[in-house]
């Protein structure tokens, strides 16, 4: 990308190129039997038990409530903020302005 496009077309090439280098060039899984850079065979990895997806799993609903109730807290702010200018805007700039015993 040499100064223009869209990040939608970037992470998609990003993606691509990540999938060619694995060993997968089309929608299809291709078993990956060498490493990335050094064309050695890949170990040989136990499956991941089911107690340990399953902690991830609840680490990521956790974080993602706590983003959620993070975001509709500043929403809510937000709109109390401009609420509150609608309202008392006038005001606040009218208590600014005059300045009553100054000439």
């Amino acid at each position: 990308m040499g100064g223009g496009g869209s990040a939608a077309a970037m992470n998609h090439s990003i993606q691509a190129n990540k999938a060619l280098r694995r060993g997968r060039n089309s929608l299809f899984e291709r078993p990956v039997t060498r490493s990335y850079g050094n064309r050695k065979n890949l170990p040989k990895r136990e499956p991941v038990p089911i107690q340990v997806r399953e902690r991830f799993r609840e680490q990521l609903k956790w974080e993602r409530r706590a983003e959620l109730r993070k975001w509709s807290l500043s929403f809510v702010l937000a709109v109390l903020f401009c609420y509150l200018a609608w309202t008392y805007g006038n005001d606040v700039i009218g208590l600014i302005v005059y300045q009553p015993g100054t000439p």
